[in-house]
């Protein structure tokens, strides 16, 4: 087994080196005591270095005393269970460690198929533990097999009014401990590499640690939680004075644990820092783990901190196939406090990246928490087609906030990134760089973030879509290791977009990502990079008016309803009132402003004056054949910088609508206008003309007007009339989905794939945006949809279930792309043998190609797209990058101005969509770029996909 912490240790970080001999002594009384399991007896008067003890049973039959080392050399190996005792004082620490050559191996505790503990130590202040190799994994049968409740290291308390201060466990390599992995009957948490434990005991008895150091240790390959520290069940959340304080986990390496790599409870403030934590879950082929998480805090803990840390790969699948939580970082039920996940990196991770479930626990009060996510990287979490999301929390709104602004979450995984809908979650100045699929839900609050290759259906009143400009090359990000996988590769380029265009934080921190923020970085930036003296436009400044503000008020006290306990409600707060001629007014100060409620089937329209002008501002409908919360009703832009009052009054309801309702949320205020929305007319798939087999459905509820259009019949097809400058279509994204064609008023089709492998028919992404595109004449046109006869290989149907159009007219125009793959039916034309492989994910579509490093300057490949629209388009490529990859790939793109050369060297950018320019097309097919092996000698050619983004 490899050094696994001194491969993944980050620059800076010091492990603890063993503790030299001479500074063992630390009083005139204290001793120096050795043992050797080779040439030590027990006979030995004194147990010097001359003459040392030679069993654990010697040094475990006395007792020692302040100053006192008891060192065993390096090389030798000891059965039993190591029980030390005595204790130490401030300034006379026992020491429990090693001696001999540093490069001999540590002294091994291996325990015996009788003992719970391989080291076991008791309520013993001021003691160190350091140095030592320990296993404990035979069961109590004797044998290597099945589960049982063994533990490396124990360190417990079950003296009454006993504060255990200043233990340390130091540079103990702990590894092969035998200990049950399924959450059943508590048996989980009474196994660890290392256990931590204040124990049961009579009511009225009480007893913590403070200042309990565990650092630098290598906990890896166990059938058990590499850490676990536990409270007993005596705790209450009133009963703070006994929870364990200055308890501080830094620079260990967890390696293959058999279920979690830390869970901690019955602390206040712990740090958990500098630590890694590599395949937690993956310790064991036993399929019963039960839902884990890398490092996570429980009950019973308040204001934790947990950074610089790197978490990668947990996973845990359920006997019944699917999976655990398997999330980076959890904070579970009864916690409190606030909770702080900073200046982390995170991988890989089979659930995502955190979880945050309810406040309540057991018997705890009603707690009050914060859980703030900050200046992290996330690169590919999320990785199970049966996980529900990145960010599955339960918070519960005014009780238990998730505040998650400045990371980058980066991913190429074709399962997309998904964020579970809560209330009470806010993300603010991250960058989503996705190229796959972006599912973002509706309730949850989003401002100021940068949003890159992908679609990203968002209510986001500042949101930045632009290419971030990392500084890179992305290639290799996710890899082990804190620095080796992001070392300024996700730092902002001077000229990136994202400078100076993140809103205002405070209590941020102090510091990015890579260190204390500069002190004239100007604005904030979005990502987890400040750019020193960046130069932007600045931020768009956001004030949230509550509809129970003072700065409201309402035509009557008592035909309102003002209900403060509402969580689809911002601070729980719904005004809501069913009577024609009643208002509300805000007073504010700015150039816009904007109104979010619910939109539902019995809603009233609303007026809008502003200024007491009597001519309306606006008319807003808040009538949705379905549920809407957090829906921007209104928007009033163009007004002076100055204080304003805008009235909305109920003055009719729309003829489908059953009732006159509003139920009002809050009012957003800005200096800066944010971009312009579009006006959309929903239109349900009932109003389309339909071809060939369709079923139908009309009571569905989670569908618009609950009907939809279904269909797997090769050439079915759908057309709708609209008016407006642009079109959506919204259909059903699932892992039974096919393929459709989609052409605008009979022009090219492009080709968009319907399948999200999520797994979990709940889960199953509906009313998703397919399709947009604008910049159209203001007039009527038609969009056609027809069922494909393809679909991705990894779909297990062909179905395509359409649910409405959304008729757009203004705003800001999503850009059209047309993607050709390798694998495509037309558009795709090779010359000579190219090789199909799956060998370096991730890769566009199904596989790519490459030319076998051989016929060099007789192998080409063309992709021709078949665009729906002339005009300007950015092209891009895909490649697997490798060092055995030619370093000058001649791309020819061929557009209206003739054909243009790019080189591309394919040993670098790879693994993501890389720009070859910028150029402009006619529509149809007489555009293309065509990949040649001519001048390719040094390297393989590889060639996957193109991508063409209108401008």
């Amino acid at each position: 087994m490899k050094n696994i912490s001194d491969g993944l240790r980050r620059a800076g970080q010091a492990f603890t080196a063993t503790v030299c001999l001479s500074l063992f002594a630390s009083s005139a009384l204290a001793t120096d005591y050795y043992v050797d399991s080779v040439d030590g007896a027990d006979e030995s008067p004194t147990g010097s270095l001359a003459s040392p003890w030679r069993t654990l049973s010697k040094v475990n039959g006395r007792t020692f005393f302040a100053g006192d080392t008891i060192s065993f050399k390096r090389g030798g190996a000891w059965t039993g269970s190591l029980y030390p005792k005595g204790n130490g004082t401030a300034t006379a620490r026992i020491t429990w460690g090693a001696y001999g050559d540093p490069a001999d191996p540590k002294p091994k505790i291996i325990a015996g198929a009788a003992d719970q503990y391989a080291i076991q130590l008791w309520a013993r202040p001021y003691t160190t533990i350091q140095d030592f190799d320990v296993t404990n994994n035979l069961n109590h049968s004797g044998t290597a097999t099945g589960q049982d409740n063994k533990i490396g290291i124990y360190v417990g308390l079950s003296a009454a009014g006993v504060t255990a201060t200043g233990i340390k466990i130091l540079n103990n390599d702990i590894h092969h401990v035998r200990g049950y992995t399924a959450k059943i009957n508590d048996n989980n948490t009474r196994t660890a590499g290392i256990y931590i434990e204040v124990r049961d005991s009579f009511a009225g008895e009480r007893y913590k640690f403070h200042d309990l150091l565990i650092e630098g240790n290598y906990v890896h390959d166990l059938s058990a939680v590499g850490l676990y520290f536990k409270g007993p069940n005596w705790m209450t959340q009133t009963d703070k004075t006994w929870w364990s304080t200055g308890v501080v986990i830094r620079d260990n390496v967890f390696d293959h644990t058999g279920s979690d790599g830390l869970t901690l409870t019955a602390c206040d403030a712990p740090v958990v820092e500098n630590n890694v934590c590599l395949d937690a879950g993956g310790g064991t082929t036993n399929n019963d783990f039960g839902a884990i998480a890398g490092l996570w805090t429980c009950s019973f803990t308040r204001n934790t901190v947990f950074q610089f840390n790197e978490v990668a790969r947990t996973r845990s699948p359920y006997v019944n196939g699917a999976d655990g939580d398997s999330q980076a970082f959890d904070v579970d039920y009864g916690t409190e406090g606030t909770h702080t996940f900073q200046y982390n990196y995170t991988h890989d991770n089979v659930g995502g990246i955190l979880i945050v479930m309810p406040k309540q626990f057991a018997n705890s009060t009603d707690l009050v928490k914060t859980t703030i996510y900050r200046y992290n990287l996330s690169v590919n979490d999320g990785r199970s087609t049966n996980s529900s999301s990145q960010f599955p929390v339960w918070p519960v709104l005014g009780k238990s906030d998730v505040q998650i602004y400045n990371n980058v979450f980066y991913s190429t995984r074709p399962e997309g990134f998904r964020i579970r809908d809560n209330s009470a979650t806010y993300f603010k100045n991250n960058i989503f760089y996705i190229t796959t699929v972006g599912i973002y839900p509706t309730k949850t609050w989003f401002s100021n973030n940068c949003y890159w290759g992908h679609t990203a259906n968002v209510t986001d009143p500042y949101k930045l879509v632009a290419d971030p400009l990392f500084t890179g090359p992305l290639t290799g990000a996710g890899a082990d290791g804190y620095l080796a996988a992001n070392y300024d590769r996700f730092k902002l380029q001077a000229g990136s977009p994202c400078i100076n265009k993140g809103g205002t934080i405070a209590n941020n921190g102090g510091r990015d990502f890579w260190g204390p923020l500069p002190a004239n970085s100007g604005n904030t930036d979005i990502g987890m990079h400040e750019v020193p003296n960046g130069v932007g436009s600045g931020p768009a400044s956001v004030t949230i008016i509550d509809s129970a503000a003072a700065a409201v008020t309402y035509s009557s006290t008592t035909l309102w309803t003002h209900v403060n306990t509402d969580q689809d409600f911002y601070a729980l707060t719904k005004s809501a009132t069913d009577q024609l001629n009643q208002w509300c007014q805000v007073s504010f100060t700015g150039t816009n402003v904007s109104l979010y409620g619910r939109k539902f089937n019995n809603a009233a329209k609303l007026t809008v004056y502003v200024d007491g002008s009597p001519t309306p501002a606006a008319v807003v409908d808040c009538y949705s054949p379905t549920d809407m919360w957090r829906t921007e009703l209104c928007r009033i832009t163009g007004l002076s910088n100055a204080a304003h009052t805008a009235r909305f009054v109920i003055t009719a309801h729309n003829p489908v609508s059953t009732g006159n309702w509003v139920s009002l949320d809050y009012f957003q205020v800005a200096s800066v206008t944010p971009p312009e929305l579009p006006v959309v007319t929903d239109i349900d798939d009932t109003a389309g003309s339909y071809t060939g087999t369709w079923t139908t459905a009309t009571t569905d509820p989670v569908q618009y007007g609950k009907t939809y259009h279904q269909s797997s019949t090769t050439g079915s097809s759908a057309t709708f009339t609209f008016t407006g400058t642009g079109v959506r279509l919204l259909a059903t994204r699932a892992g039974d989905c096919g393929k459709v064609n989609i052409s605008i008023d009979g022009g090219a089709a492009v080709q968009k794939d319907l399948f999200m492998p999520i797994g979990f028919a709940s889960s199953l992404d509906f009313r998703s945006t397919v399709f947009e595109i604008n910049g159209l004449p203001n007039t009527t046109h038609t969009i056609s949809i027809t069922v494909d006869a393809s679909a991705n290989p990894q779909a297990t149907g062909r179905r395509v279930q359409i649910d409405q159009i959304q008729a757009l007219v203004g705003g800001v125009v999503v850009p059209t792309e047309v993607i050709v793959d390798n694998t495509d039916s037309t558009g795709v034309t090779l010359v000579g043998t190219w090789v199909a492989s799956t060998f370096a994910p991730p890769f566009n579509g199904s596989n790519y190609l490459h030319d076998g490093n051989t016929g060099k300057g007789t192998k080409s490949i063309r992709f021709t797209p078949n665009l729906p629209t002339s005009g300007t388009y950015e092209v891009f490529a895909w490649w697997a990058a490798s060092t055995d990859r030619a370093t000058a790939v001649p791309f020819d793109i061929t557009s209206v101005s003739g054909t243009t050369t790019v080189p591309v060297n394919q040993r670098l950018n790879g693994y993501q969509w890389r720009s070859l320019g910028t150029y402009t097309f006619n529509a149809g097919t007489g555009g293309s770029v065509l990949i040649r092996t001519t001048g390719t000698t040094d390297g393989y050619v590889m060639a996957d996909a193109v991508r063409f983004v209108k401008q």
